[in-house]
Formats: structure tokens, sequence, C-alpha cells
């Protein structure tokens, strides 16, 4: 295939699966992953094609596909930090910080239990998919709470869960690639959580500062109007390969706070930043979705057969309610408003885009020979289609 003619056909597949999904009520996530994985099975893969352009490189595929996944991920994440404001954290309260923070520290010991003794995998490679699968997908959730409409409370709690969690898993997951599967050996719990607090604070650091020099900059009107969109776009991209450069991952919390920050201040109106991204954020998680579905083998899926679903279980049944349940005691959510959200917590995007960011740069890599890794990206997208099939019938009865 004609790789003008690839670059044409994904946004236009992303967007009829987005349009067929808004017709039948469906999630959009099934039908863009069922669009990716049959161009990539009857179409081409866009693995092979990029290796025919360059001249037969096998890995010219994860090379390019790497740094675009990632800046793709950079602007979905910086999207949704715009959508949080801090005065729905009255609403939430502590519930939203305990999900993130103890929530995700059982959510992550439970995955990797879950993924070890079900699925055989290795230890370095459970704990790998177990923080990746720490992350929820707000792009799933959002839609979810609009059509179930829970209590503000709840829905603020998981909108804030959502897309908060996202960069604390990706960067766990950093953590636990670096320290566990590159170094083949036991994690050092100081110097991970040392690498952490440093990871977190570079990011928030940039991002406060970021935030900081953009508002200056248009609320003294040195950037006119029309550029405040772009403007905001160019400085997050930059400021998240800076902070990638520093300490790796750290971007995804730099443009989250950044996100944050610009949509809190009061000094300018961040309308015109809000309506470029959201068009942009459609058109990438449609591309996205059908680019990495399209690298998904339909063999792999069946050959992982029914201890995947054993795992989808696992995770819905049992890890998600235990992790909410003692997260969550003593909260002012009171037991049903913690059941709806023990009962939510589809992965999406984030989860689909870092572990195939993983599993690219292992590829890229020579000097890298991990058994299982080839099967990192097959289960995360198997999670993703049981969650989001069973949260999206279950939500609207557990409300």
């Amino acid at each position: 295939m004609d790789f003008l003619i690839y670059l044409a056909l994904v946004p236009a597949l992303g967007v009829t699966a987005q349009w067929l999904a808004w017709r039948t009520k469906l999630p959009s996530i099934l039908l863009l992953l069922l669009f990716g994985v049959c161009l990539g099975h009857f179409v081409v893969q866009p693995d092979a094609l990029l290796a025919d352009l360059t001249g037969g490189d096998e890995t010219a595929g994860p090379n390019i596909l790497f740094p675009l996944v990632s800046l793709s991920v950079a602007i979905i994440m910086f999207e949704g930090g715009l959508t949080l404001k801090l005065s729905e954290l009255r609403e939430s309260g502590s519930s939203s910080l305990r999900l993130c923070t103890v929530g995700a520290a059982l959510a992550f010991v439970g995955n990797t239990l879950a993924i070890h003794w079900i699925l055989g995998f290795a230890w370095h490679l459970s704990f790998l998919l177990g923080a990746i699968l720490v992350v929820t997908g707000p792009t799933v959730i959002g839609p979810l709470l609009r059509q179930v409409k829970p209590s503000r409370r709840v829905a603020s709690t998981l909108k804030w869960e959502g897309i908060v969690i996202d960069p604390i898993g990706a960067v766990l997951a950093v953590l636990v690639y670096e320290e566990v599967v590159l170094a083949q050996s036991a994690p050092h719990f100081s110097s991970a959580l040392k690498s952490l607090a440093i990871t977190g604070a570079i990011g928030v650091g940039l991002g406060v500062a970021g935030g900081a020099l953009l508002t200056q900059a248009l609320r003294r009107y040195w950037v006119p109007d029309h550029l405040h969109g772009v403007t905001a776009l160019s400085l997050a991209l930059l400021l998240f390969t800076l902070s990638n450069m520093i300490a790796h991952e750290s971007g995804l919390i730099v443009v989250t706070v950044l996100g944050i920050w610009l949509t809190n201040q009061k000094h300018f109106d961040v309308e015109h930043i809000i309506e470029l991204k959201e068009n942009l954020r459609t058109l990438l998680i449609g591309c996205l979705f059908i680019v990495l579905g399209s690298r998904v083998n339909l063999t792999d899926l069946a050959t992982i057969g029914l201890p995947g679903i054993g795992l989808i279980f696992a995770l819905i049944f049992i890890v998600r309610p235990v992790s909410v349940y003692l997260s969550l005691l003593r909260s002012p959510l009171n037991y049903r408003e913690q059941t709806f959200i023990a009962g939510l917590a589809p992965r999406g995007i984030v989860a689909a885009a870092v572990s195939s960011v993983f599993v690219l740069s292992m590829e890229s890599r020579t000097d890298l020979d991990i058994p299982g890794s080839d099967q990192l990206a097959t289960v995360t997208f198997l999670v993703i289609i049981g969650t989001v099939a069973v949260y999206g019938i279950a939500a609207a009865p557990l409300a």
C-alpha cells in the first residue's frame, strides 16, 4: 500500500468508527480497536509498511512509532488536565487522593499477582504489566458518566482519578521497566521511591513553571487570541520532551500539571486552548487506536485464551473492588458510592499507548531478549476490550 494512502486512511477510519459509535451508542474504543485489527489483519500492518519505506529495516516501525505515540499521549494528557477544576475537589474531598495513592498501590500489587498467577508471566513482566494496568481510561469513563449520571461527588472523584492516575501509572511503569526489566533483578524499594520522588518533583516543577510563564505571556497580550491554542500546545510538547530528557516519562506529569494550572488560573480565558485540544484529542485517539490496534495479532489474542478471560475477571471483580474499598475506608463516600466507583475502571488509550511504548522500546533494542515481552501489548488490548465491554454494560445498573 502507498504510504500516502495509509496516512489518509487511518484518520478516516478513526472518524468513521467514532461516528458509528455515536449512532449505535457503543463504546467508541471497541469499534476503533475492531477497525484497527481489521486494517492490520486484512490490509497492512504499520511495521511492514514502514519497513518497506526504509529498505527492509525491521526496526523502522518501532523507531518511528515510538516518538509519535509518546507525543500523541502527551497531547491527550494535556487536554485531560485542562478539564480538571480544583473547585471539583470540594465534591470528591480526599477520595480522589486516596484512590490515586493507596488505591493505585493496592491495584499495582493485585494486578501483578493476578498476571503472574493466571497468565504465568515471569515476575519482572508481571510487575511491568501490573503497573501499566493501574491506569484507568478517562476517555472511556467520561462518556459513561454522561450516560449514567451518578452523583456529582462520585462523578468528580472518578474524573480526577481517571486523569491524575494516568501519569502516576506511567511513571510507575517506567520505574519498574528500568529497575526490574532492564536490570533483570529484584526491585529496590528505596531506589525506586527516590526515583519516583525525583521524577514527580521534576514533572510538577516544570509544569508549574511552564504554566506561570504562559500565564504571564497571555495576560500581557504578548500572544494574540488566535495563537493561544497552538502556543499552549507547542509549549506542552516542548516541556514534555525536555522533562523526559531529564527524567524518563516525567513529561506526562508536566503536561497534566500544565493543563491543570492553565484551566484554574483567573487571568485569561482558556476557551481557545480547550477548543483546539478537544478536536485534536478526538482525532488523535482515533488514529492511535487504529494504528496500535493494527499491530495486534489475532493469533496472539486467541493464544491467550481462557487465562486472558480469567485475568479480566480477576481485575474487575477482585482487584478493583479490594483496592477501592480499602483505600476509601472512613472516607466521606457512602457504601453505595464506593460500590459504583469499584464497578467502574475501564482501561483506555493511555494503557494501550504506554504498553505499546514499552513494546516499541524493547523491539528497537537488539540487545534485549525478554521472553514474553511480545505479549505485553496483546494482553493490554485484551484487558481494554474486556473492561470496556463489561463496565459499559454494568455501569447503568450500578448507578
